[in-house]
Formats: structure tokens, C-alpha cells, sequence
């Protein structure tokens, strides 16, 4: 069912913005959309790919405002990977460059919850002493505990 959703979408700019756009609509269906834009752009490269990528970060976008990231990054990431194999024709380059803009995306704080890490902080804290415990332990090392925990959350849906 997939290949022949793949090869339906690859029939024209109409057909793959219409399933970018309705895919990323659709809760858990945003990887798809962000794998039509990689696949129009690996075919046929980032400017005619345009439409379609804009049809897959509109959704995305959207998911962001309502506190999910990880749509919207999605989306950037495999178009991004994309376009770089396309250029390079090197997986590896492709792996290299999504790896440095994921580690930029989490510097940024973009895949921090909307409250910031305070809030995940103070939650852990009140429900696990021996973490409470251990943060603390962290902190009289002059270590930011939220800069910690932020990074740590970042880092896992980044």
C-alpha cells in the first residue's frame, strides 16, 4: 500500500502536496509527510520540491504551536538529509549534517517543553527522592540542574 501511495504521490506536484498536507494533519501520520518531501526532493531536487515541503511544514508548524516539536523537526531534518544526498550522493554527509543541525535544533531549546525544563524538574523531584537526592548532589557541584535537565529532555526527542 505504501509503494503505491509513493508512486501516486511521485505522479505530479498536485498529488504530493495534497498527501504532504493531509498526512501532517493526522496525528502520527507526520512522518509520512515528512517523507513525501524528502522523496520529491530526492527525485526532482529542493526548488521544485518547495511546494510540497511547505505543504508538509505547514501541519508541522502547527503541531508546533500546540507544544510538539518533533513534527516540524522531522519535517526539516529528512528534507534537509535529503537534499544533501542528492548533492553529495555520501549517506555519510547526509548523517553528518543532520547530526549537527539536530545538535544546533537542542542548543536552541526547540525541543524544550513549552514551560521549560522547571516544570519536568520540579515533577521529578516530588516523585522520585532518590533522584531528588541525586540532584541535588549535582547542583552542590555548581552544575544548573534545569540546564541539565533541559538538555537531557531536548536531547531525547531530538
Amino acid at each position: 500500500m505504501m509503494l503505491a501511495l509513493a508512486r501516486w504521490a511521485m505522479r505530479g506536484p498536485l498529488q504530493s502536496i495534497v498527501i504532504a498536507l493531509l498526512a501532517g494533519l493526522v496525528p502520527w501520520l507526520f512522518w509520512f509527510s515528512a517523507a513525501i518531501s524528502a522523496l520529491v526532493t530526492l527525485r526532482r531536487g529542493l526548488a521544485p520540491a518547495a511546494p510540497v515541503f511547505i505543504a508538509a511544514a505547514l501541519p508541522a508548524g502547527w503541531w508546533w504551536t500546540q507544544g510538539d516539536p518533533v513534527p516540524l523537526a522531522t519535517v526539516l531534518l529528512v528534507t534537509l538529509m535529503a537534499t544533501l544526498l542528492r548533492a553529495r550522493v555520501r549517506w555519510g554527509e547526509a548523517l553528518i549534517g543532520a547530526s549537527l543541525t539536530s545538535a544546533l535544533m537542542v542548543q536552541l531549546g526547540i525541543f524544550l517543553p513549552p514551560g521549560g525544563a522547571g516544570p519536568l524538574l520540579e515533577s521529578i523531584r516530588q516523585n522520585a527522592p532518590e533522584l531528588d537526592a541525586r540532584l541535588n548532589d549535582i547542583a552542590a557541584q555548581g552544575v544548573s540542574t534545569e540546564q541539565l535537565a533541559g538538555w537531557s529532555s531536548a536531547a531525547s526527542l531530538g
